[in-house]
């Protein structure tokens, strides 16, 4: 099971996130309505995430600040950004994250990503997962996913 947090300062859409992986081998592990509660989540929660699906405009701290902050926390985190305002991709995967998919988005398209992660952290941690707060900040390298399942109409962008 992939644990996924989402950040996400509006309701609705996280109600949608939550009826998307209802179901499927996604579990949410957590819901962040801005970007301080996404960090203070990461650096509280006892089991291990996988995915953040982040926002870009939330208050307190917006999701560029909450990547970077989350990632030099826990580098093992894949961060999918999710927004409307695309001026902030380049920034966005700079900052680290592993993908960005532009509000509105496609349903298949946000679970080929989420796929991806799932991929990727089978890959990093093997079986046996550690608890976040024991994990050494750098041991696990960052994943390079392919755009494998994403079609040329995708507006999800890899790096």
């Amino acid at each position: 099971m992939i644990r996924v947090l989402l950040a996400d300062d509006e309701p609705m859409l996280l109600e949608l996130y939550k009826d998307i992986l209802d179901g499927t081998r996604f579990e949410v592990a957590a819901i962040a309505y801005n970007g301080q509660e996404c960090i203070d989540i990461v650096k509280a929660i006892d089991e291990p995430l996988d995915v953040i699906l982040m926002d870009h405009r939330m208050p307190l701290k917006s999701g560029l600040d909450a990547t970077k902050e989350v990632l030099a926390f826990d580098s093992s985190i894949r961060i999918i950004f999710v927004s409307a305002d695309s001026s902030v991709r380049e920034e966005a995967l700079l900052a680290g994250a592993v993908a960005f998919i532009q509000k509105p988005f496609d349903i298949d398209a946000l679970l080929g990503l989420l796929s991806l992660q799932e991929s990727a952290s089978s890959l990093l941690m093997g079986p046996n997962k550690v608890k976040t707060k024991d994990r050494v900040r750098g041991q696990f390298g960052r994943p390079s996913p392919s755009r494998a399942g994403l079609t040329e109409g995708d507006e999800a962008i890899m790096h």
